[in-house]
């Protein structure tokens, strides 16, 4: 889920926090239960890392940093090359001011 939605954006900074505030309140408080009960016997399995990578703490944190703006490359475009695929590309780099010309 995390990978999916840490690309998705809420602009108004309230409704972000408060998606966030239900996501933490819903989640994190099962996978806690569940690691004090089953945490032991999954840290004994000798791949315990590929089933239990996060902790609580980690979890909260995560889903605290969903739906954040991202800083925005400026001047970057998608060009669409003749095979109708798209290439990374930049334009004009350097932001210049307008002039007025009387």
């Amino acid at each position: 889920m995390y990978k999916k939605q840490s690309n998705w954006v809420i602009p108004d900074k309230d409704l972000r926090d408060k998606t966030c505030q239900v996501i933490i309140q819903t989640i994190v408080p099962v996978y806690r239960s569940y690691m004090q009960n089953y945490g032991p016997l999954v840290e004994q399995d000798p791949s315990a890392s590929k089933y239990a990578k996060y902790t609580a703490q980690s979890l909260e944190k995560m889903f605290n940093s969903l739906f954040h703006p991202k800083p925005a490359k400026q001047g970057s475009f998608k060009a669409r090359q003749p095979s109708g695929k798209f290439n990374n590309g930049v334009v004009n780099q350097y932001q210049t001011s307008p002039t007025a010309v009387k």
